[in-house]
C-alpha cells in the first residue's frame, strides 16, 4: 500500500515538473530567454535543466531523463511522502516549481530591460546624439576648413528637373549671369513655343513678329602689339655680289583687325566692361533664361562651336533652328564664341555705357570672341551677329574661309554664286546666304532657308513665319534637311548689275578676290588683304576659273540713262544659266 502511494506521488510530482518544463521551454523558445537562467532557478529547487535541443538532445530523452531522476528522488523519501499524502495532492505547486516560474519572470522583465536599453541605445547612436556627443566632448574637435569664413560654401542640392538643374545653373554662374528664376539649357521646340510669342495655325506653323533691323554696330578692338627688339643677325663674311638673290615667298598676312569695318564705331574697353556688366544684370533678373550650345556650320568637323545666352524665347527659337545641335554635356561643352542676345534697351549713366544706352547694337569684341545683341530679336540682325564672329575664327584658324554666297547643287556639281537678288527653287539650293569652304569641301553655316511667304505654299512643320513690323510683307524660315557636306565646287559666278552690256565674261583670279573680299552683307574685322589672300589660295588649289554674270539694267531712257536700278528676272535667270553650263 504504501508502495502503491509512493508510486502515485512520484507520478504526480513528475508530470507536474514536465509539464512546468514544457511551458518554460515554449516561453524560453519564443522570447530566446537563455537556457542557462533556467537551470540556475531549477538547481535551487533540486530539479536538474533539460538538455538544450540546440545541443544535439531530442525532447523525449530530455523527458525521460528528468523522469528517472523524479523517480529516484520520490523513492528515496517515499516514507514521508506517505504521511503527507493528503497535504501534497492538495498542493498545485511545490516550492522548486514556484523558484521556476520566479526565473522565468525576473527572465521576462530582464529581457524586457535589455530591450530598452537597445533601443535607448540605438536613439543614442542617430545623427542628433552624435552631433551633441561631438559637441559636448572637448576632446572631439569638428574639421577644420580654412580660416577664413569666405572658403566656407553653403550648396543645396536639388533634384535635376526641367529649369531647374543644378548643372545648367552652375554653367551659367560661370559666365557672369546668374539663373534667378528658371533657366533651360537646348529647351525642345515645344517648350520654346510654350514661351514664345506668337500664334500657331493649323500646319503647326509658328507666326511671330520680326523685330528691327536697324542697329548701331560697335567693335572692340585688340590693344596693338607692343613692338620687341630686333633679333641680332650674325654679318655674313665677304658676300659675293655675283651670287643671285634667294627666292622669297610671300608671308600670308595676319587676321588681325587694325580698323574698325566700314559702318561701324569703336567701343573703350571701359565702355565695354560697363556694357557687358548690365547686360548680365538684366539677363539674371529675367524670368526664364535660355542657354542654346550648338555649331556653326553643318559639318562638325569645321564648324564654330557657339555658346548663346538669351531671356527671349523667339530669340532661342530661331537659334535652335539655325545651329546645328550638341550631344555634349552642359558642363563639357567647349565653346569658341559666346552670344548675349537681350531684346529690350539698357540705360544708364551715358559717361560709362557710351553711346549705347537707350538704343538698338551690336557689340563684337575679337579679343575674347564675345558679341552682344541688344535692343532687338531680329533674327538677321541675330544671324548676321554669330557669322561676323564665326568668321573671324574660321579665318584666324586658318582651318576654312567663310563664303557669303549661295551654294547650288546642279548636275554638273557644286556651284557658288555671289549674288543676293537671285531666287533659286529649293530643290537647287544647298545653302543659302552663308556658307563655309573647307578641306573637306563646302558646308552650310547656318540650317535654314529664308524665302518670301506665300500663304498657300506648302510648309515644313516647325517653319517660322516672321511679319515683318512695319507690315510690307512676311518671310519664312525653314530648317533644311539635306546632307552636311556638299564636294568641292566646280563653278564660280558673280553677279553685278549696271553694266553697259550684258553677257558672261571671265574673271582673274585677283579681280575675283576682290569681289569676295567687297561681298559681305555683314561687318567682318579681318582685313581685306587677308580675304583676298586666303580666297585666291582657295582657287588656284582647286583649278577653279571664276565667271562674271553682266545684267543691264531694266528700263533705260532717250540718253541711254538707267530709270531705276532693277534687272528684268529672265534676262538674270537665262545669263545663270548660260553660266552654269559653261
Amino acid at each position: 500500500m504504501q508502495r502503491g502511494l509512493a508510486f502515485v506521488e512520484a507520478s504526480s510530482s513528475m508530470r507536474s515538473s514536465v509539464s512546468l518544463w514544457r511551458a518554460t521551454t515554449a516561453f524560453s523558445m519564443n522570447n530566446a530567454m537563455p537556457v542557462q537562467a533556467y537551470a540556475k532557478s531549477a538547481k535551487s529547487s533540486g530539479t536538474p535543466p533539460p538538455a538544450s535541443p540546440s545541443a544535439g538532445s531530442s525532447t523525449p530523452s530530455s523527458t525521460s531523463n528528468t523522469d528517472k531522476n523524479t523517480s529516484g528522488s520520490d523513492n528515496k523519501n517515499s516514507k514521508t511522502a506517505t504521511t503527507a499524502n493528503s497535504s501534497s495532492n492538495n498542493k498545485k505547486t511545490s516550492s522548486g516549481e514556484e523558484d521556476i516560474i520566479n526565473a522565468t519572470q525576473e527572465s521576462s522583465n530582464a529581457q524586457q530591460s535589455s530591450q530598452q536599453q537597445s533601443h535607448q541605445s540605438s536613439a543614442r547612436s542617430s545623427a542628433l546624439f552624435d552631433f551633441r556627443r561631438i559637441r559636448d566632448r572637448s576632446k572631439w574637435k569638428p574639421e577644420q576648413i580654412g580660416e577664413d569664413i569666405s572658403e566656407i560654401v553653403y550648396v543645396t542640392y536639388t533634384k535635376p528637373i526641367l529649369g531647374n538643374d543644378p548643372a545648367v545653373n552652375w554653367t551659367i554662374a560661370r559666365y557672369g549671369v546668374v539663373a534667378t528664376n528658371k533657366a533651360f539649357r537646348n529647351l525642345h521646340e515645344r517648350g520654346l513655343r510654350n514661351y514664345a510669342k506668337g500664334t500657331h495655325d493649323k500646319n503647326k506653323v509658328f507666326h511671330l513678329t520680326n523685330g528691327s533691323e536697324e542697329v548701331q554696330h560697335y567693335f572692340v578692338l585688340p590693344p596693338p602689339p607692343t613692338p620687341g627688339p630686333a633679333p641680332a643677325t650674325p654679318p655674313t663674311p665677304n658676300p659675293d655680289p655675283k651670287a643671285a638673290a634667294a627666292p622669297t615667298t610671300p608671308k600670308t598676312p595676319e587676321p588681325v583687325p587694325t580698323a574698325v569695318p566700314a559702318g561701324g564705331q569703336a567701343l573703350t574697353p571701359t565702355q565695354y566692361r560697363a556694357v557687358f556688366k548690365e547686360v548680365r544684370k538684366q539677363l539674371s533678373s529675367s524670368p526664364a533664361l535660355f542657354l542654346e550650345d550648338g555649331t556653326v556650320g553643318s559639318d562638325s568637323e569645321n564648324a564654330e562651336r557657339a555658346r548663346c545666352f538669351t531671356s527671349d524665347a523667339n530669340t532661342a527659337l530661331y537659334l535652335r533652328q539655325i545651329m546645328s545641335r550638341v550631344s555634349s554635356p552642359v558642363d563639357s561643352f567647349k565653346e569658341t564664341s559666346k552670344a548675349f542676345f537681350l531684346p529690350e534697351t539698357i540705360s544708364g549713366d551715358p559717361k560709362k555705357l557710351g553711346p549705347v544706352s537707350g538704343k538698338a547694337f551690336t557689340v563684337t569684341n575679337i579679343q575674347d570672341g564675345t558679341v552682344l545683341v541688344v535692343g532687338t530679336n531680329s533674327p538677321q540682325v541675330l544671324q548676321n551677329a554669330l557669322a561676323a564672329i564665326s568668321s573671324y575664327n574660321l579665318l584666324n584658324n586658318n582651318t576654312a574661309i567663310p563664303l557669303p554666297c549661295h551654294a547650288l547643287s546642279t548636275s554638273s556639281g557644286t556651284a557658288l554664286v555671289f549674288d543676293k537678288n537671285s531666287s533659286f527653287t529649293n530643290a537647287d539650293v544647298f545653302g543659302q546666304g552663308s556658307s563655309i569652304w573647307s578641306g573637306a569641301g563646302i558646308s552650310r553655316m547656318f540650317n535654314n532657308s529664308v524665302t518670301p511667304y506665300n500663304s498657300s505654299a506648302k510648309l515644313n512643320r516647325g517653319a517660322l513665319v516672321y511679319k515683318d513690323a512695319s507690315g510690307s510683307g512676311s518671310s519664312v524660315s525653314q530648317r533644311d534637311s539635306k546632307p552636311h557636306l556638299a564636294e568641292h565646287p566646280k563653278k564660280l559666278i558673280f553677279v553685278s548689275e549696271g553694266a553697259d552690256k550684258s553677257g558672261v565674261a571671265k574673271l582673274s583670279v585677283q579681280d575675283a578676290a576682290k569681289k569676295y573680299a567687297a561681298s559681305f552683307s555683314y561687318p567682318v574685322t579681318v582685313p581685306s588683304q587677308v580675304l583676298e589672300h586666303r580666297f585666291a589660295d582657295y582657287l588656284t588649289q582647286n583649278n577653279i576659273t571664276p565667271v562674271e554674270v553682266r545684267a543691264t539694267p531694266n528700263n533705260k531712257d532717250n540718253n541711254n540713262n538707267n530709270k531705276d536700278n532693277t534687272t528684268t528676272k529672265d534676262s538674270r535667270e537665262s545669263l545663270l544659266q548660260q553660266a552654269l553650263s559653261l
